[in-house]
């Protein structure tokens, strides 16, 4: 072969080789993720990350999430790796590992990258309510504006004082009761829907557009939970026949702080299947239905315990 024969078969050789490591063209593969809810498992805590940890098991054991994110899990592997790794603990009935290089870690890494030491540094303000709030713009765009479900479908209204529509901030898509007018999820399951109404209409917030499958509290609330369930009233949706006689919506998740605003942690309980689990780092135990929850809450020890985040699903018959 002479030397003009052998350079150009190189430099045939190398374009082929760059054409086959360009992987912008190529299709991007799909990802093991299921939306099968299967029991949870624990993930280890490496580094006081007790409040991400509840806030992870809320996100990766929502079967609403899990589908609305497989349709679209090849566009972000931070959440696509995390969520498989977690899954594939499930499957082998063991626990997350978190150490370096872990997809646990990575997710960590990538949102103190978005939102700094607001949302990954422990402290007073990393309460799991506080860090879903930070992060639900980050969910949507991870699930293509699918999920939290709560946020997608609220509307903003008109205000009678400008007769202008007013866009809200992501604060008032989280239902806050924290220091507001004294209203409590402490109430019972008849009196909560009016609380509600009190809370959106008396500040006319918004009305729903759609029938959202979640609804989200951000809470600093004792720990005793007197409403399980609870309807929210027709004056909540925007014309909506379905709607007509209200929508039901019962407990699924609850985030517990324990211990004093400068030190302290997290752990939470969540209903997979009918079935409530305790899940507190590596440690996941099974209380069993509803009523076994409620006698667990009562009386609850210890007494500096506090509620930090809550979810409540709708009831369909």
């Amino acid at each position: 072969m002479s030397f003009l024969e052998n350079n150009c078969f190189i430099l045939c050789l190398s374009i082929l080789l760059m054409a086959g490591c360009d992987t912008s063209s190529q299709t991007p593969q799909p990802r093991m993720i299921t939306d099968s809810a299967l029991p949870p498992v624990g993930i280890e805590n490496k580094d006081s990350d007790c409040y991400l940890i509840s806030l992870a098991q809320l996100i990766l054991n929502s079967p609403d999430f899990l589908a609305a994110f497989k349709k679209v899990a090849h566009k972000n592997p931070i959440y696509s790796d995390l969520v498989e790794a977690y899954q594939k603990a499930q499957q082998e009935k063991t626990f997350l590992l978190t150490g370096e290089g872990s997809a646990f870690r990575k997710f960590k890494q990538y949102l103190h990258k978005l939102y700094g030491d607001d949302v990954c540094k422990p402290g007073a303000s990393s309460a799991p309510g506080f860090v879903f709030l930070k992060i639900v713009p980050d969910i949507l765009n991870a699930t293509d504006n699918a999920w939290p479900p709560v946020i997608k479908t609220i509307t903003t209204t008109t205000t009678k004082e400008s007769g202008e529509s007013k866009q809200e901030s992501l604060d008032e898509y989280l239902l806050n009761y924290a220091g507001s007018d004294g209203a409590s999820l402490d109430n019972s399951d008849s009196d909560m829907g009016q609380e509600i109404v009190k809370q959106f209409i008396s500040r006319e917030v918004v009305r729903f557009s759609k029938i959202p499958e979640s609804i989200f509290f951000s809470a600093n609330l004792a720990p005793c939970i007197k409403c399980f369930s609870f309807t929210m009233p027709n004056q909540m949706f925007n014309n909506i026949k379905e709607a007509e006689h209200g929508i039901q919506y019962k407990l699924s998740y609850f985030a517990v702080h324990i211990g004093t605003v400068d030190i302290g942690h997290y752990l939470c309980y969540m209903k997979i299947n009918g079935i409530w689990y305790e899940a507190e780092d590596t440690h996941i135990k099974q209380i069993g239905d509803d009523e076994e929850i409620k006698k667990l809450l009562k009386p609850v020890e210890p007494q500096n315990a506090s509620i930090v985040l809550l979810r409540y699903e709708r009831v369909r018959s």
